[in-house]
């Protein structure tokens, strides 16, 4: 026992030291896993120690008590009592009957034996002499002889041999009279006597196997060895299943606060990865999704306030430049009446006027840019309103062929119609400003079947496209490639399609035209049938 305590002693000094180092570690999870230690090592340890304790001393208190003193003796006194009993028939005879030359075979027959026989030294080998034979004798030759089966005399001067002679239980006994002579008699033997000392010795033979166990046990300490280790073994089972399962806490814990810690410093392109599949994993998603969230909301956000800014901006130009109109024009109603009759001042006044006009288009432009007001949603069927921008557009530019394609039953949409047609008039204008003379505009009108539901329309030229920087700043305000462009007109589509839930995208490559995709939710069912 003292073995064992000064074990347990050290293992706790191992624990603890352990515990300790994991509640100093500088490490995010460390503390857990240290209180989750101490907590796995108490339900294991606080029933296992006093358990494994009383189970060592019990078992080495048992295994003192086990074999008892004398046992061993009392069986080998069995043994030698079974062995006289069966022995003292042949030596009863040999005593009473010294003389082989008085045996016959009626003495033999009458005493119950099967055989005797004498042996004689001859040239070092024995060899027999008299030989008698009982008519219940099973076999002819029922007997070991000297040197020939038949084992050394013992202590007593008796050789005797227990075996079987045709499946009869025989004895055979043999004396030496003197030094050159051997008598042997066989006789038969009970065989609930075999049984009983073959009984005997299997015991015998176990409390000696038990008896050697029992001394290498006391005397190696196997019992108290195999305390221990049992302890540290659930000692470290205990460990590990700590260090796993706040494994499987710390991990997804500690890759989200990495990921609060990038949303904190404005990352929100940063995605928690993790390899838990439970709640935490369901955690992990949600703040997945909320940093999307917040990243959609925030783009939405900043594209809001670089709208305001732009359409402040448009209001006051637009301000400034009618506010420029006015003299100009009362001047140019001057130079008209001083000018206007020589066809150089005509000439100079139609050039003004309509520098003039230009002037006017752009600020209302940027007035219609900074006043557009919210959509009057009414429900809107997407054919018509393709429809009636085409018309407007053809009239515009006779040289370019428009397409109209659209698939029947569409839904309609919860819109308003005259900024629907505008967003669509827009879109066809600058596709057909970058179509050459006699190219063609095609714009569908489509749902998504596989999706949502939502109405799209598809503007395609093949006119000579966009590169990629073009792309990225196409939509920003006062962006453009034209020489009397405003930079509005994207804008205000993008502006429209939005106000209405939907969303603008285009493709486009240098020399192949561009493709541009209008989506529109379609109108609740309340709204389609008012």
């Amino acid at each position: 026992m003292g073995l064992f305590l000064a074990w347990m002693a050290l293992i706790a000094a191992g624990l603890t030291a352990y515990s300790l180092l994991l509640w100093k570690r500088k490490q995010l999870g460390s503390r857990f896993q240290g209180r989750l230690t101490v907590l796995f090592l108490l339900f294991v340890l606080v029933p296992a120690v006093p358990l494994t304790l009383f189970t060592a001393n019990l078992l080495t208190r048992s295994a003192d008590m086990l074999l008892l003193p004398g046992i061993g003796e009392a069986l080998d006194s069995s043994l030698s009592t079974i062995r006289l009993q069966l022995e003292d028939k042949g030596r009863r005879f040999l005593e009473t009957h010294p003389d082989p030359k008085q045996w016959t075979v009626p003495l033999l027959a009458g005493e119950g034996l099967y055989s005797a026989a004498v042996y004689r030294e001859a040239g070092g080998r024995w060899r027999p002499g008299i030989r008698i034979d009982s008519p219940d004798c099973p076999a002819a030759k029922p007997w070991p002889s000297p040197g020939a089966g038949l084992p050394p005399a013992d202590s007593s001067g008796a050789a005797v041999l227990l075996h079987e002679l045709a499946g009869t239980p025989v004895l055979t006994l043999g004396q030496m009279p003197d030094s050159d002579t051997w008598v042997t008699v066989c006789y038969p033997v009970p065989g609930r006597i075999i049984e009983s000392k073959e009984r005997i010795n299997r015991a015998l033979n176990v409390y000696n196997a038990l008896s050697l166990l029992k001394e290498s046990i006391l005397r190696r300490n196997l019992i108290w060895a195999s305390a221990v280790l049992l302890v540290l073994a659930l000692s470290l089972v205990a460990v590990r299943a700590a260090r796993s399962l706040s494994g499987r806490i710390n991990e997804p814990v500690a890759a989200l606060v990495r990921g609060m810690q990038a949303v904190a410093g404005g990352d929100f392109e940063t995605a928690v990865d993790t390899r838990a599949t439970d709640e935490f994993r369901f955690l992990v998603d949600s703040f997945n999704r909320m940093v999307a969230d917040l990243k959609s909301s925030r783009e939405r956000l900043v594209h809001a306030e670089k709208m305001t800014a732009w359409r402040e901006v448009a209001r006051r130009i637009s301000h400034e430049i009618r506010n420029s109109l006015t003299p100009m024009s009362v001047t140019l109603g001057r130079i008209r009446r001083r000018l206007g009759e020589t066809p150089e001042g005509a000439e100079m006044v139609r050039t003004m006027e309509e520098e003039m006009e230009s002037l006017r288009r752009m600020a209302s432009e940027f007035s219609e840019f900074s006043s557009l007001p919210r959509p009057e949603q009414a429900p809107v069927r997407p054919e018509d309103a393709a429809a009636s921008a085409v018309r407007l557009v053809e009239s515009a530019f006779p040289r370019i062929r428009f397409v109209l394609e659209t698939e029947p039953q569409l839904p309609a949409l919860a819109a308003d119609f005259e900024q629907i047609k505008r967003a669509l008039h827009n879109v066809l204008k600058n596709a057909a400003e970058a179509s050459v003379d006699g190219g063609s505009v095609t714009i569908r009108a489509a749902m998504d079947r596989s999706g949502d539901g939502s109405v799209f329309f598809e503007i395609e030229d093949r006119g000579k496209g966009m590169d990629p920087d073009t792309l990225k700043r196409l939509f920003t305000p006062y962006y453009t490639t034209k020489q009397n462009g405003t930079g509005l007109g994207l804008a205000i589509v993008e502006k429209i399609v939005v106000d209405h839930g939907g969303s603008v995208s285009v493709r486009s490559e240098p020399g192949r035209g561009t493709f541009m995709i209008l989506r529109l939710p379609p109108a609740a069912p309340a709204v389609a049938e008012a």
